[in-house]
């Protein structure tokens, strides 16, 4: 498992796994937390074919340190195209992820072809989408 880096304190900081990436870890447990705001677009996105088991756990996206909003302009988390089997927050102590102020959705997750991700144990609120998660493009 990789880790990166544990603090996001400049605008427009986007963490991206593209192109295969695997077991990364965007965050971790206590005192791991990345700030992930403000960005022009999503926060965090995963995507392409073979992006498999990625975690995104204990982060605050959306929210600055000191608490108050700094949206990113799309969503605070988006997986698409083929991203498989990664996950977002966790049930064990520390890996749930605080999501909110995004002006999009909280977290989007779109297109068949993007299956077996788990979103689990978040504190997700005020996000600007319609939905607090979304699926897009599923049966």
């Amino acid at each position: 498992m990789r880790q990166a880096p544990s603090a996001c304190p400049t605008p427009g900081r986007v963490w991206r796994c593209n192109n295969g990436a695997q077991f990364n870890l965007i965050g971790g447990g206590p005192g791991a937390r990345n700030f992930i705001s403000g960005n022009g677009n999503y926060g965090v996105y995963i995507h392409n074919t073979n992006c498999t088991a990625n975690l995104i756990q204990g982060n605050t996206i959306g929210l600055n340190a000191a608490g108050n909003a700094q949206p990113n302009t799309w969503a605070g988390i988006a997986m698409f195209d083929n991203a498989q089997s990664n996950q977002v927050g966790g049930t064990s102590l520390g890996s749930a992820n605080l999501i909110a102020d995004n002006l999009l959705d909280g977290v989007q997750l779109f297109d068949a072809t993007t299956t077996d991700n788990s979103v689990r144990g978040n504190s997700i609120y005020g996000n600007g989408g319609v939905w607090h998660w979304r699926l897009f493009g599923r049966k």
